[in-house]
């Protein structure tokens, strides 16, 4: 009798295990300070539980890939607000896609926003992309170590930029330093 309750427990908890593993639950956050961008996004503003952004993301990827012979494979989203200190219905951010370089933004028909994410130096922090179950073990990875960095290092509190890099199978977890934080809040009008 105990064997049948033993096997699948002990092939569950292996199976949870495994999944963990693949998806970098187990995986150290890098974290160093650089210069980024610039980044020309495409976007569109949402407001609400940061879990549903994938819905804003995956309705600009689909307007920018309406027009014929573009596409884009970084996909972005922007988070202002610290969960746990706004309310959950109040959450601000933006989502949706990085141009490739060589696009004229003016030529771009879909029902999105275009803004330029200047360069800036910002602390950096990567986390390996295999699929949807990296980004939420990613965030609950990076986002305390990049927290304890940024209070180690007196650096104030700032928007967060993740860049989902299909092709190199990262995300990146972008903190702008230096940068006045009400640059990045024009994108949400």
């Amino acid at each position: 009798m105990i064997r049948w309750i033993v096997w699948p427990l002990f092939v569950l908890i292996l199976f949870g295990l495994l999944y963990t593993c693949f998806y970098g639950g187990f995986n150290q956050v890098n974290i160093t300070r650089s210069n980024v961008g610039p980044y020309t996004l495409a976007y569109q503003v949402h407001q609400g539980d940061y879990r549903k952004i994938h819905v804003v993301m995956d309705r600009v990827f689909d307007a920018l890939n309406e027009k014929k012979g573009f596409f884009t494979t970084l996909g972005f989203g922007l988070y202002y607000d610290k969960p746990g200190e706004v309310d959950t219905d109040s959450l601000r951010s933006i989502g949706g896609g990085i141009l490739p370089s060589e696009t004229d933004p003016q030529t771009l028909t879909c029902e999105c926003k275009i803004a330029e994410f200047p360069n800036t130096n910002a602390v950096v922090a990567e986390f390996p992309y295999r699929g949807k179950a990296s980004v939420i073990f990613g965030a609950m990875k990076a986002h305390p170590a990049i927290n304890q960095y940024l209070k180690d290092h007196d650096i104030p509190h700032a928007p967060i930029l993740e860049i989902y890099d299909v092709p190199d199978k990262k995300i990146r977890y972008i903190v702008p330093v230096g940068l006045d934080p009400q640059h990045l809040t024009v994108f949400l009008d």
